[in-house]
């Protein structure tokens, strides 16, 4: 069995214009993001991999983020950032606040309530970041059975492994594209 290892982060404020330490990619990505949160959301991404030892392994392959050795995935919302990590193989994350929805964004994947819609809605996006597709929601070609955990794309079962959680306000989802076990899990 592979393991993965997940962590967790609260949000950082980042101060603006605060460059110590920062590599030349965060200081890019920091600079061109549109808003507060979303700089925010970029220097825990920074903070963490520096916390794991990793920052000298991250690089951007476009706006894939990948890692020299091994796989990575993370995602935010809410006050949190969740990391995955792997050493054997492609992973994908993500995690959404239990938050009001209204009825479109849930017509968009076909789902009576917001429990539903927001099992999908981390399962699709997971798959979105595994694949690399970055499909936009409610895409037509992919189907989700979130009772089964089985997902189509273009009509053809996806070989892949997910598993989902709620926890305190939080839905949370990691597919890979093989059975996995966490191995670790850390609040940070």
């Amino acid at each position: 069995m592979n393991d993965v290892n997940l962590y967790f982060k609260k949000i950082i404020s980042y101060e603006e214009g605060y460059y110590n330490g920062l590599t030349a990619t965060f200081k890019t990505r920091i600079n061109s993001a549109p808003n507060q949160r979303r700089k925010n959301e970029i220097y825990t991404v920074f903070s963490l991999l520096t916390e794991l030892n990793l920052l000298d392994q991250f690089q951007y392959n476009g706006t894939i983020p990948t890692l020299k050795k091994g796989f990575i995935s993370f995602s935010h919302d809410g006050d949190y950032l969740v990391m995955v990590l792997s050493s054997s193989q492609g992973v994908g994350v993500d995690l959404a606040k239990n938050q009001k929805v209204d009825k479109k964004a849930m017509k968009v994947f076909s789902c009576k309530d917001q429990d539903s819609y927001l099992r999908t809605l981390t399962i699709f996006e997971a798959f979105s970041k595994l694949s690399g597709l970055g499909l936009p929601a409610g895409h037509s070609s992919l189907l989700i059975d979130i009772e089964k955990k089985e997902i189509y794309y273009l009509g053809h079962k996806v070989d892949v492994h997910i598993y989902q959680e709620k926890f305190d306000d939080y839905y949370l989802a990691i597919m890979a594209t093989k059975e996995f076990e966490i191995k670790e899990r850390k609040f940070l």
